[in-house]
């Protein structure tokens, strides 16, 4: 009796043994399995944002392909500048796809702070680039730079972006009689880094969408929640890429100044001469 008591208790304690395995593996099982699908989400999470990306650009080499096919009243000089922003929005769609191809190594670079890029200089660059959506709706945007330092801790093509989306929206939702559209950069106090702002004096966001505004797949449109052509993605990416540059974006909407969009940007020291090596633009 002694013996089978040991040997039922042995057989007790195996059995548990393996149970506490069969739960361990079951547990190993659900964390891969729950791994995967934030993965999948990752995914989808992210060829959405590769696509509205490579939007732009597209969108840019078509506008200024319909001009020169259209236009025998351009002068050499203007075709050749058109060409030119065509060739550059390539170069921008070609950038696009190496960071698809290797996001990790420009991930790390960016967060080693490997990259800074004068705003002002970007800024021009973007609004050249949108010009013919500015001719089409008659825009004569009014740009006031103030900012001393306009120094911005991002890669150029993020900067880019992240003004080609507000210059895009604030063109699309200024008002369609009368359209509006306003930049202007300006230091905060010591110490504080400085503000650039975009203005458009289209009909006012509600204050309940300005809190979702900067959320995924989230636009407004005549004063409402919409979803119209595009993903939705395009002030989500531009926060991210604020937040990248470790600044802050926020929205204002009101009557009296239809919606401006304000964001904060750090100072960046720059490093001594002989340190530029470790810059782009600089």
């Amino acid at each position: 009796m002694l013996n089978q008591t040991k040997e039922i208790l042995a057989y007790s304690t195996a059995l548990e043994d393996k149970t506490k395995e069969l739960e361990s593996a079951s547990k190993e099982l659900h964390d891969v399995n729950q791994q995967l699908k934030a993965l999948d989400t990752l995914k989808a999470e992210f060829i959405s944002t590769v696509t509205h990306e490579l939007r732009t650009p597209i969108t840019t080499i078509r506008s200024f392909a319909q001009i020169l096919e259209k236009g025998n009243a351009l002068s050499e000089e203007q075709s050749r500048s058109y060409l030119s922003i065509i060739i550059k929005e390539c170069d921008r769609i070609k950038n696009l796809v190496n960071q698809v191809l290797d996001v990790e190594r420009l991930e790390i670079l960016q967060g080693e702070g490997a990259f800074a890029v004068n705003a002002h200089q970007v800024l021009a660059e973007s609004i050249e680039r949108l010009q013919p959506l500015l001719n089409n709706r008659g825009i004569e945007p009014k740009i006031t730079l103030k900012a001393r330092n306009p120094w911005v801790g991002l890669a150029e093509d993020k900067l880019l972006q992240i003004f080609l989306n507000l210059l895009s929206n604030g063109i699309k939702f200024s008002d369609a009689d009368q359209p509006k559209l306003e930049v202007l950069s300006y230091d905060g106090g010591v110490g504080e880094g400085w503000y650039l702002e975009f203005i458009n004096n289209g009909k006012v966001i509600p204050a309940d969408f300005r809190q979702i505004i900067f959320d995924k797949f989230t636009q407004v449109r005549d004063g409402h929640k919409a979803k119209p052509e595009g993903s939705g993605l395009g002030l989500f990416i531009t926060k991210k890429l604020v937040t990248m540059a470790k600044g802050e974006i926020a929205v204002y909407s009101d009557e009296s100044i239809g919606s401006r969009f304000v964001i904060h940007f750090p100072d960046v020291h720059l490093p001594n001469v002989g340190d530029f090596r470790n810059f782009e633009h600089i």
